[in-house]
């Protein structure tokens, strides 16, 4: 019984925040409902289920890509976390404080176009308009200007991993940009580059992680 009026007296005193909580969560499912009604080629568990148990694949495909994506999102988490309570504890940090939000959204896009394949799949297939280079153009220009506005607060941290992470970075979107008709009949070449490419942006993501931990 005490648990019981414990868990009512938390729900109404947190009722709020549940409601903030569950309605998007309703309405997020309400508009899979729509979509896939009238959308002949899409059915719910296209866009409710993993994507390994749609395509009856192996658990481990595409198991470095998963991993990349926590590692990104855990770096999402630790910048919005530490700006909020940095927020709150010491609002006179600005630049810290800028530098955090930036950071999370920044890390956020980059989250959502490994995820999603934003840059690869949706920006040139769907949206049209932008195409693939001009995706990977934008994104480079938000990093230099990320980098110039916490020009300064990034020299007062370790910015030695920031770099490096940039380093392997770069070098996975300029192997990215290779044509794969180059690669397509050179097997070997092929694959070197796939461990090149994805082994550098895994490396990047990694050292980002400790860089921001």
């Amino acid at each position: 019984p005490d648990i019981i009026r414990g868990f009512i007296k938390q729900v109404l005193a947190l009722r709020i925040l549940i409601i903030s909580i569950y309605i998007p969560i309703f309405l997020m499912f309400i508009l899979v409902g729509v979509v896939t009604e009238i959308s002949p080629n899409l059915s719910i568990q296209d866009l409710t289920r993993d994507v390994a148990a749609l395509g009856r694949l192996p658990f481990y495909w595409g198991s470095i890509s998963q991993l990349g994506i926590l590692f990104w999102s855990a770096i999402v988490t630790l910048c919005f976390s530490t700006y909020f309570i940095l927020k709150k504890i010491s609002p006179h940090q600005k630049e810290s404080l800028k530098f955090l939000l930036y950071s999370g959204l920044l890390i956020t896009y980059l989250t959502l176009d490994d995820t999603y394949m934003l840059h690869e799949d949706f920006f040139p297939d769907y949206v049209r308009f932008i195409p693939e280079k001009a995706a990977i153009l934008l994104l480079g220009f938000a990093i230099v200007l990320f980098l110039y506005f916490n020009f300064a607060e990034i020299l007062r941290n370790e910015y030695g991993l920031m770099l490096l992470g940039l380093f392997f970075f770069g070098i996975s979107v300029g192997l990215d940009l290779i044509p794969d008709r180059i690669l397509e009949y050179r097997y070997v070449f092929e694959k070197l580059e796939l461990i090149l490419e994805d082994g550098a942006k895994f490396t990047a993501i990694v050292t980002w992680l400790v860089f921001y931990a």
